[in-house]
């Protein structure tokens, strides 16, 4: 039987906080979007594999392995069965030092925090779940140009 469990946590940062991805030193002074945690889970059998996505620039060696470790300690899920990713975003928070800009060492351990946070909440949403596959062909597609 395969059990499935879904998650997410806002990871926004509060207005000041330094971005990255420009290389030089910007502050944040304004929320267009909220940023997110996502995170997946999922059980069969005596196998289990998690996902761990977030909205920043890049997840740096060193805090992949504190938020594997985390989750580890405080759920008891093997660590090394955690993908972490990130989805690239270029004005999100200082989560690494590039360029002029230093990693906003108070955002990262939340950041941490929240990433062990969520994958629990994930854990405790598994439920009971099928896995399903379809595909479909779209034979109407046309180029329309206008000049």
């Amino acid at each position: 039987m395969l059990r499935a469990g879904f998650a997410e946590r806002d990871i926004t940062p509060p207005l000041g906080t330094k971005k990255v991805g420009w290389i030089i030193e910007l502050v944040s002074d304004a929320i267009v979007d909220p940023l997110f945690a996502r995170a997946a889970v999922f059980a069969s059998g005596s196998g289990q594999i998690g996902f761990l996505q977030l909205d920043t620039l890049g997840v740096p060696w060193p805090q992949v392995q504190e938020i594997r470790a985390g989750i580890s300690r405080q759920h008891g899920f093997p660590g090394e069965n955690v993908m972490v990713a990130a989805t690239h975003n270029h004005a999100g928070p200082a989560v690494e030092s590039l360029g002029e800009v230093q990693q906003d060492e108070a955002y990262v351990a939340s950041l941490v925090a929240n990433c062990v946070a969520v994958f629990g909440e994930a854990l405790a949403n598994r439920q009971e779940a099928e896995l399903g596959l379809g595909h479909a062909f779209e034979w109407r597609w046309r180029i329309v140009a206008a000049w």
